[in-house]
């Protein structure tokens, strides 16, 4: 079955074809109406020395973790805020770290280095604007005393010890909705698919509905004629079977004789004709 019978199909089944059609553009346009925007909450930091810092005596010498500019820190510090304690301690529900266009991985927020930068993102997703600017705050308010941990921990004096700056104050954006002809052309895709699948099964319904309904009446609609009965005597002895002849019944007193009665009589009567016209010797 190639497209344009398929298509034929759904001609003939017009019935079971539109209201597919018409339930697939009601469902797109419920859907498009109930779209929520979503919202993406950002902010970033930056690990700074605030102590005074000479060629001579320098205190940063003493921390293990302020080579290359606290990279080290940097990364124990994302691994910090990342781990998943961290996540569900400041976390609040309906946020997310991934974008919506990506698959989630649990987490609330998202914190990463962007390339060619010092300073470190902090950025979630929600649809309750609120909600993801009150997380973003709460994280990068979270990140000097996190970071004064992990230096101590890590047996930096304290007068070596970086600390935390923001460089970009908490963001709130909305997000462009997703197209809404998209979505109905995909969801009236959807629907086609579907009324063609079905005008299908109907057309091969009905048409097997029909066939049985015509043998049917076919076998009922002849008289059944008898043939010769091969098992018989006279065909087991290869002579054919013996004519019986019927006599019709005869009403009382119509006066029309039998067959045999009527040839029997002729020739009486013509036998006793001959015989008085013969001369007298």
């Amino acid at each position: 079955m190639d497209a344009l019978d398929v298509l034929k199909v759904c001609a003939r089944r017009w019935y079971v074809m539109m209201p597919c059609i018409l339930l697939s553009v009601a469902a797109g346009l419920g859907l498009a109406w109930s779209q929520k925007p979503t919202y993406t909450a950002f902010a970033s930091y930056a690990l700074v020395f605030e102590g005074s810092a000479s060629s001579v005596n320098d205190p940063r010498a003493q921390n293990p973790l302020a080579a290359n500019d606290a990279a080290l820190l940097g990364e124990a510090l994302v691994s910090d805020l990342m781990a998943g304690a961290t996540q569900q301690a400041l976390g609040q529900p309906g946020t997310s770290g991934t974008a919506p266009s990506k698959a989630s991985d649990g987490t609330h927020y998202a914190v990463t280095l962007p390339e060619y930068s010092q300073s470190y993102l902090v950025q979630t997703w929600s649809k309750d604007p609120q909600v993801a600017r009150s997380l973003i705050e709460s994280v990068v308010a979270s990140t000097p005393a996190r970071a004064s941990q992990i230096q101590t921990r890590a047996g930096a004096p304290a007068r070596s010890q970086y600390t935390t700056f923001v460089t970009a104050l908490t963001q709130v954006n909305e997000l462009p909705p997703s197209s809404t002809v998209k979505l109905l052309v995909a969801v009236i895709a959807v629907g086609l698919l579907v009324g063609a699948a079905l005008s299908i099964v109907v057309d091969r319904l009905i048409t097997r509905q029909n066939s049985a309904s015509d043998g049917s009446d076919r076998d009922w609609g002849g008289e059944e004629v008898e043939g010769p009965d091969w098992d018989s005597p006279d065909r087991q002895r290869g002579t054919a079977p013996e004519k019986k002849s019927v006599d019709a019944p005869t009403p009382a007193g119509s006066g029309v004789a039998k067959v045999g009665e009527v040839n029997g009589s002729s020739r009486s009567n013509v036998s006793d004709g001959a015989r008085s016209r013969q001369p007298t010797r």
